[in-house]
């Protein structure tokens, strides 16, 4: 458990060193990849011995962890409200377009942290609770989109439950990294409004030849 501090001061010192523990090992993340990632390096990197590193986070996995959470809240308190936002548009279709861009863009944004982390848990055999919770955030917004789309706007045959499963695995940052895996998307990984315009416009395209009626 760890100690309480009763010094104001003590804790503001506390609560920087530890930022910087995190600020620093998420940069190694993104620019050498999760494998150069340990608490050696992490601690170079911040400046700091592994003994201080480890007094804030017992181990790695718990680092990692933390990384995990921070990045996941900043898509749930910023990028999210942006992709609601869309979801919201008067035409349905359009608002199905803005969606996918909008996910397009916060997964652009946080790829190489995401990818990273995401093969951390993959090769544990688990799946980490924050992206669930986002997930499901997600699944709540396309259910709701679902239920306007299905006012004339879906294709004949497919069910509001069909659509929602296609809808949501196109907005996945599982098919947005396999897409970007392709030669031809691989500068996709920039954060730039071409890429996620191209690469939306290609979900996009899905979309419509699976879920919606065509006209």
């Amino acid at each position: 458990m760890p100690r309480p501090y009763h010094s104001v001061k003590r804790l503001e010192t506390v609560t920087r060193t530890r930022r910087r523990i995190l600020d620093s090992a998420l940069a190694l993340i993104i620019d050498e990849g999760l494998c150069a990632a340990n608490i050696r390096t992490i601690a170079k990197s911040a400046g700091f011995t592994r003994p201080t590193v480890y007094q804030h986070f017992h181990s790695l996995e718990a680092l990692l962890i933390t990384i995990f959470e921070d990045e996941v809240g900043r898509i749930k308190e910023g990028d999210l409200h942006s992709t609601e936002t869309a979801s919201l548009h008067a035409d349905p279709v359009v608002a199905l377009r803005e969606v996918l861009k909008t996910w397009v863009r916060v997964w652009c944004r946080y790829y190489e942290i995401m990818r990273s982390l995401e093969g951390f848990f993959t090769l544990r055999g688990e799946k980490f609770q924050p992206q669930e919770e986002l997930e499901i955030l997600q699944r709540h917004q396309i259910e709701n989109l679902v239920k306007r789309l299905s006012a004339g706007k879906l294709k004949k045959g497919v069910s509001q439950a069909q659509a929602v499963r296609t809808l949501c695995l196109l907005c996945s940052f599982g098919t947005f990294n396999q897409l970007s895996n392709f030669a031809a998307f691989d500068h996709l990984r920039r954060e730039t409004e071409p890429s996620v315009r191209e690469i939306a416009a290609t979900l996009f395209s899905i979309a419509q030849g699976a879920v919606l009626k065509e006209y």
